[in-house]
């Protein structure tokens, strides 16, 4: 049973490992968001900047051919940074532009649901 919980724990800190930078990135881009951004809009900001770093950081790592850890943690850290901001930037202008209310008819007039 002993084993069961060190193999656990240790996948679990590979996981927090990984996921660090791209957490830390995102936290510390939060300052970067717009003055009248919401706690909802923060939140997904921060969930897709850590989305970015989890898958795009990996793929960069690979597609340039880079084997250090320390590296991949880097660039995890620049995306989950730079993701969060164009996620911030993307619910921004959705907001702002009303694409929200023009994509949330067209689904209803494609779907056929009444008002």
């Amino acid at each position: 049973m002993a084993q069961v919980d060190e193999c656990t724990l240790t996948a679990i800190g590979a996981a927090l490992a990984k996921l660090a930078p791209g957490i830390l990135g995102s936290l510390i881009s939060l300052r970067a968001l717009p003055m009248g951004s919401t706690w909802s809009d923060r939140f997904t900001a921060f969930v897709g900047g850590v989305g970015a770093s989890m898958y795009v950081g990996p793929a960069l790592t690979e597609w340039a051919g880079i084997s250090s850890a320390h590296i991949e943690a880097g660039i995890g850290f620049a995306v989950g940074l730079f993701g969060m901001v164009v996620v911030g930037e993307i619910v921004s202008t959705f907001r702002e532009l009303g694409l929200a209310q023009i994509l949330r008819d067209w689904l209803r007039k494609i779907l056929g649901v009444a008002r």
